[in-house]
């Protein structure tokens, strides 16, 4: 089984949820508790053995470079994790004025820095999953067997449906279809959420080429997604905890309360 050693962190997104205070702060450094956002799915990814993280910004010189540099010394900054070394750091720009707006065009335009990288974590960096017995990040890279492409699902309730992709899976955890905040749970699914925690190999770089824009103008990584579904197949593996979203105002302070009250911040 390969190493997984390389994640990339979806961090360009516009915040437009989030208006007026993302015209000021990138939605991803909103804090929860006393860090950002984004600091939680870092700590998650070196405690799961990650050492290279790329970080897709919307322009060079943010303040997520300015928070984190080139390198992490984890000792240092994440001394509970009682892991000593260094993690390194890249930023790559979405130029979404080229390659167009949304999650395909924020993970294709890291297939420069991913090359020789045989398979690699990919993940949004404006939400987290709160779980005191499992690490998200591990819980992808155990799942690696060097075949398929992985998600991450979650189980939620059904009323919160309208809010995430649903996933359909058969019985041997193959993703079916994949249907983004649908108005009401489909006839027959579960209610399984992806969360934008995914594992990828090389093979996902010419679905994220082919994707064509939506109704309204974005391109989808879901897209690709299912493509390779189709054609090669993609595991989904269900995991547990809570999840935390800086992404609209409501979910973001119900975030910080519970970081508060648990005293996790």
């Amino acid at each position: 089984m390969q190493t997984i050693d390389t994640a990339v962190i979806l961090t360009a997104g516009r915040g437009t949820r989030r208006m007026p205070i993302t015209r000021v702060i990138d939605k991803v450094m909103l804090p929860i508790g006393n860090r950002p956002t984004v600091d939680y799915v870092v700590e998650y990814c070196l405690a799961a053995g990650i050492r290279n993280i790329i970080f897709v910004v919307q322009r060079l010189h943010s303040q997520i470079e300015q928070y984190y540099g080139t390198k992490i010394n984890i000792a240092e900054t994440y001394p509970h994790l009682k892991t000593a070394g260094p993690a390194y750091v890249t930023y790559t720009v979405h130029d979404q004025n080229t390659l167009g707006y949304g999650t395909a065009p924020a993970v294709y335009c890291t297939q420069k820095l991913l090359q020789g990288v045989q398979r690699f974590v990919v993940i949004a960096g404006d939400a987290f999953i709160y779980n005191t017995s499992t690490n998200p990040i591990q819980a992808l890279i155990r799942s690696n067997r060097d075949t398929n492409e992985v998600l991450l699902g979650i189980q939620i309730a059904p009323q919160d449906v309208t809010n995430f992709g649903i996933l359909a899976v058969d019985d041997n955890q193959h993703l079916v279809n994949l249907v983004e905040r649908p108005d009401s749970l489909p006839h027959g699914w579960k209610p399984l959420a992806n969360i934008s925690h995914y594992l990828f190999s090389q093979a996902i770089f010419p679905e994220l080429e082919a994707v064509q824009p939506s109704p309204n103008g974005e391109y989808l990584i879901t897209d690709a997604i299912l493509a390779l579904a189709r054609r090669t197949g993609v595991t989904v593996v269900p995991t547990h905890g809570l999840y935390l979203d800086s992404g609209n105002l409501k979910a973001w302070v119900a975030a910080n309360q519970f970081i508060l009250e648990n005293d996790k911040y």
